[in-house]
């Protein structure tokens, strides 16, 4: 695997070493800034995308570079997606490259599903994705996207990588690799049983809650064979596993109604009454993530703001909300005589149904370094947007409780304005009505709050 790693990254090097030419009606710098231009009117718009697809018919080396750039830095959402189906429609090593190089940069999170698809539909494309997955470390997002491409190759190959990535002992895979087998109708008998051996054999919470989801459609038979095991997960302390197993119990009792209600409607052993009415889970999606200041001058404030946190987080689950929770911690950009870093500039717990362990990280978290050249504000946006773990359906809100100063603000503005418009998640940011903290709201179009 290693090996195959270092072949993809002299691929890619070399991706970047190579020059040619685009169609003759424009020059590549006067093609590359019209695209890049903002988008004021949906003519604009309409006109790149259309500009985008020929660049993926002209097929030549030039235009995969374009189309790069173009996910790359494109102010708009959709010119990005765009771009990564046009780069994916290239079929040459070069283009192959640069998908391979793009997924590992952070990106709207359409855009990073759009490049998953196009490298999985590739020629040796799940290949390439599987070398992709061994290469990432903290980007939770990063690694669900790429396995979740792998659905869209539904050849023996794509249904064996997915497989063993269900059987992994990385959560990070194995939750992304159950949904991706249960899209894929060919393989629903193969879903349904794997992922009762996992039920089975897991006890950490997000597997157990995506286990469950995953054979929310299963037959009679498929849920049969757990009902045990659902009748011990009832009794679960975490409220995300009990309601799903008190959910399936209720399935199941379903099924069997309704399959005796089918076989005896038209005879004269059938029952009196309505048909079965089939249960719903009805729970809203929401994930919410909580960054906050971990600095020396946090000082005391650190532990009131945690405080804060797990009241709302109570709060949210004494509703029933369907909730899971992050967090993100940040400090600056401090660096000692020697430009070595002397701390971390953010750290990360993903999102996760196991609430308890999230507080306690971040409970047990303690400050350091300083504010003064303005906290690591534009980092922190782009770990929470474009690393971190949230899901497709739900509702997503980013809490950002910031300070006085932001280290770079024209990049956060930039980031901010990007994920907030194309990825749809709320931000929330709270900190000091200083002209700097006004100015990114004000670019962004939202408030600067008060954290209680």
């Amino acid at each position: 695997m290693r090996g195959s790693a270092r072949i993809w990254a002299g691929a890619i090097i070399a991706a970047g070493l190579l020059v040619g030419s685009l169609p003759a009606d424009a020059t590549p710098i006067q093609d590359l800034d019209d695209l890049l231009n903002d988008v004021t009117d949906d003519a604009g718009l309409r006109r790149r995308l259309t500009r985008i697809r020929a660049l993926a018919d002209s097929g030549n080396q030039a235009g995969a570079v374009a189309l790069a750039d173009v996910v790359r830095r494109a102010g708009h959402g959709k010119l990005r997606v765009e771009a990564a189906r046009a780069l994916g429609k290239i079929e040459t090593k070069r283009a192959a490259g640069l998908l391979v190089e793009l997924l590992a940069v952070g990106n709207t999170r359409d855009t990073r599903a759009e490049l998953s698809r196009s490298l999985a539909k590739q020629s040796n494309g799940v290949e390439k994705l599987v070398v992709r997955l061994t290469a990432k470390r903290d980007d939770e997002l990063g690694k669900r996207l790429v396995v979740a491409g792998l659905r869209h190759d539904v050849g023996p190959n794509g249904r064996r990588a997915l497989e063993r990535f269900v059987l992994a002992d990385d959560e990070s895979f194995r939750v992304p690799a159950m949904r991706a087998l249960s899209l894929q109708r060919e393989a629903r008998t193969m879903t349904h049983a794997i992922t009762g051996i996992v039920l089975a054999e897991r006890e950490d919470i997000d597997t157990l809650v995506y286990a469950m989801d995953a054979l929310s459609d299963a037959p009679i038979a498929g849920l049969e064979e757990h009902a045990l095991r659902f009748a011990d997960l009832a009794q679960h302390p975490n409220s995300a596993v009990k309601r799903r197993a008190e959910y399936l119990e209720k399935r199941l009792t379903y099924l069997k109604e309704k399959d005796e209600y089918d076989r005896t409607k038209d005879t004269r052993y059938a029952k009196r009454g309505s048909e079965p009415t089939e249960p719903r889970f009805g729970r809203t999606p929401v994930d919410v993530i909580y960054a906050f200041e971990t600095t020396y001058s946090s000082g005391g404030g650190l532990r009131h703001v945690r405080g804060r946190i797990s009241e709302d987080i109570h709060q949210a689950q004494r509703l029933g909300i369907d909730l899971r929770v992050g967090f993100i911690a940040y400090r600056d950009h401090l660096r000692d005589e020697n430009q070595r870093r002397t701390g971390y500039v953010t750290r990360a717990t993903p999102l996760t149904f196991d609430i308890q362990k999230a507080i306690a990280w971040a409970s047990s978290l303690g400050a350091g370094g300083v504010d003064t050249q303005g906290l690591a504000i534009s980092n922190t946006l782009r770990v929470g947007f474009a690393r971190m773990n949230w899901r497709w359906e739900a509702e997503r809100r980013f809490h950002l409780i910031g300070g006085r100063l932001i280290d770079r603000p024209t990049d956060a503005k930039r980031i901010a304005k990007l994920h907030t418009r194309s990825d749809r998640t709320g931000l929330m940011f709270y900190g000091a009505q200083s002209k700097q903290n006004l100015e990114f709201a004000r670019a962004v179009g939202i408030d600067v709050g008060t954290w209680r």
